[in-house]
Parts: structure tokens; sequence; C-alpha cells
């Protein structure tokens, strides 16, 4: 088992992980991390930046299944929104709160759906 540190919080709320932790995990100054906390313990778990080396690549291999697939550009729009719609009656649904912009695109999807019966837009 390594060694334990002990640490402790500031009035600001930071916390110093120990130099010997640092360098053994080879943390920079600025790194991110996400933090977990329940009951008595705190997790953080550094946040890596994905690499675009390989962007091109990945692009290019999508846009040729896409190809193979017969799939078009109005085929991907729509299965965004009817991902966003099944996402937004999940959140309708669930007991979870609704956000500001969850509650702006509700209004915005009712006012469509009016204006759509009364043939102002299509």
């Amino acid at each position: 088992m390594k060694k334990l540190e002990i640490t402790s919080m500031s009035s600001r709320g930071q916390v110093v992980i120990p130099l010997e932790i640092r360098e053994q995990l080879g943390l920079k100054e600025g790194e991110k991390f996400v933090v977990v906390g329940e009951e008595d313990t705190i997790i953080l778990k550094k946040v890596s930046m994905p690499s675009f080396k390989n962007f091109g690549k990945l692009l290019r291999k999508t846009q040729k299944f896409a190809e193979e697939k017969s799939i078009s550009e109005s085929d991907v729009e729509n299965a965004i929104k009817k991902a966003r719609k099944l996402e937004l009656m999940d959140k309708l649904t669930s007991k979870s709160k609704l956000t500001e912009i969850d509650i702006e695109e509700i209004g915005n999807k009712i006012k469509h759906g009016i204006a759509k019966r009364h043939g102002l837009v299509e």
C-alpha cells in the first residue's frame, strides 16, 4: 500500500495534493479534475483533453460509413431532433428539476407546434 498523506482545506475550499502524489501522477499546474463527493468521501479524477491528432482520419471514416449506409444530412438532423425530443420527454416525466434552458426549449417547441398547426411554418 502506498504511503498515506494528510492534507487540509483552506478557507477558500482549496486542497493541496501532496508533492509526492503530484510527481507520481505527473500532475501539472492548471490540471482539471472531475470531483465526486458522497458522505465522507471525495474522489478527484483527472480530466484529459482529447487529442485531435487523428480527428481528420475519424471524420473521413465517418463520412465513408455514412455514404455506404446512404445516410443523408437530413437523416442525421432528424435523428438529432428525435433524440432531443426523447430527452425532453424524459425530463418532463422524471422528477428531476428543469433548468431555465429546458423551460425555454419547451416554450419554443409549444410555440412552433402552434405556428405549424396554423400553417405559419412548415
